[in-house]
């Protein structure tokens, strides 16, 4: 098979992905009018970027300019005790680098059934997205630390999977929640070493006691698998106990977890304020982490400020925790992330971000600095058309690898049309 036999093959297979999703809408929709009112959506977006060193390569890859139509559809109904959603979308793409033609292809399907005291919700996905974009990305782990995958080079990356969950006791002195997922991860052309096919199965059990109209206890028990292909399983267990105390101005809480992982044992022990101020708010925590990994007592923490602008938003954060990266290594990851908000005008307004973000793998002791810094401009062309300008740099040193970086510039224009049958 020729690369061109396999690339309009691999295109073909997305194609009929996406008009196999939207083939779905039409059962759906019925199954939606008969519960409720409909509300469908369609959006289109527009994009023009110019990017230098996409791959964030030491040496660089050269530059590549791209035109990207996103086209989305979307569609919901919603009663008094049930929710339906649907949704599918896809990118037209023309330009230097990666695959042309019809890519990145997604759906997602979500119920939800609200009963008096309790509730049942099940969902299903289908995402593929440029790797190169979830660089400095994070998610939450098993014991809700934030698990963070620094990934380098360019490729696809494809999530498939679905969750289901179980919530009891809404608004009673007793409840919890009980969820199940898995998620597939497959990766296609890419860089990055340490992007390997996954399949990731989770479960959890979280128990809440009102102790009393201002004091909550919580209990959560947390597994997952993680099966890399052709490496054995890492299975990891967690319990995390908490105490949350309300106060006029906000709360207190105290939480402790212990977590039985693949790499060995961590025990922490950490200590919240949150205030609500009169134009923003403030959270503070300190607490200590022991692990197996790290010789000695870690201080863990963080800051997190938003203040109120009188046309926008200021956005400060500083933290420090001993959590797990994508592939479930432990990592000691400190971070600072500053963000601006602001209208100029009525139909005028910008976005400023700046990133900071310190990981090191204390298995290899190997750090990596990234620094990311971000500035938009978006404007309001009609009542329903906007566009949007920005510009990014990315900064990357990586031990023993050495120092990168990438620029880029995009143009977008985008326009959402909502309309009920």
């Amino acid at each position: 098979m020729t690369l061109k036999d396999a690339h309009w093959r691999r295109n073909a297979r997305r194609l009929a992905l996406a008009v196999g999703c939207v083939a779905l809408v039409p059962a759906i929709a019925t199954q939606a009018q008969e519960a409720g009112g409909v509300v469908f959506t369609l959006g289109v977006d527009q994009r023009f970027q110019w990017k230098e060193n996409p791959s964030l390569s030491v040496v660089s890859t050269g530059q590549e300019a791209t035109s990207r139509t996103r086209l989305s559809f979307g569609m919901v109904t919603e009663t008094r005790t049930q929710r339906l959603a649907f949704s599918a979308r896809g990118t037209l793409a023309a330009g230097d680098g990666g695959d042309n033609g019809f890519i990145l292809p997604g759906a997602d399907l979500s119920y939800r059934l609200d009963g008096a005291s309790s509730s049942f919700a099940v969902s299903a996905f289908l995402r593929e997205s440029d790797v190169s974009t979830s660089d400095f990305a994070t998610d939450f782990g098993l014991d809700g630390l934030p698990v963070v995958s620094l990934i380098k080079g360019t490729g696809t990356e494809q999530r498939r999977g679905g969750t289901v969950s179980l919530e009891f006791g809404k608004g009673a002195p007793f409840g919890g929640d009980f969820s199940l997922g898995l998620t597939e991860r497959v990766y296609t052309g890419t860089t990055d070493p340490d992007l390997i096919d996954n399949r990731r199965i989770t479960a959890g059990l979280s128990l809440r006691f009102a102790l009393s109209e201002v004091t909550t206890a919580t209990a959560k028990l947390s597994a997952s698998e993680l099966k890399e292909v052709g490496l054995p399983a890492k299975r990891n267990q967690s319990l995390a106990l908490g105490l949350e105390h309300s106060l006029p101005n906000g709360t207190v809480t105290v939480n402790a977890t212990y977590a039985n992982l693949d790499t060995g044992n961590r025990r922490s022990l950490n200590f919240g304020r949150n205030f609500d101020l009169p134009s923003g708010k403030l959270s503070a925590s300190f607490g200590l982490s022991q692990s197996s990994a790290i010789a000695g007592t870690n201080a863990v923490g963080s800051v997190n400020w938003q203040k109120d602008l009188p046309r926008g938003k200021l956005n400060f954060s500083v933290s420090r925790s001993i959590t797990g990266n994508a592939r479930d290594s432990e990592t000691d990851v400190s971070s600072l992330s500053l963000g601006v908000t602001q209208d100029l005008a009525p139909r005028l307004g910008m976005t400023v971000t700046l990133g900071l973000l310190d990981s090191r793998d204390t298995l290899t002791d190997i750090s990596t600095k990234s620094t990311t810094v971000d500035a938009s401009l978006r404007y309001a062309l009609t009542e329903d058309w906007g566009m949007n300008f920005g510009a990014s740099h990315s900064r990357r040193n990586e031990d023993g690898v050495g120092r990168a970086k990438s620029s880029s510039v995009f143009l977008s224009l985008n326009r959402t049309f909502e309309f009920r049958p």
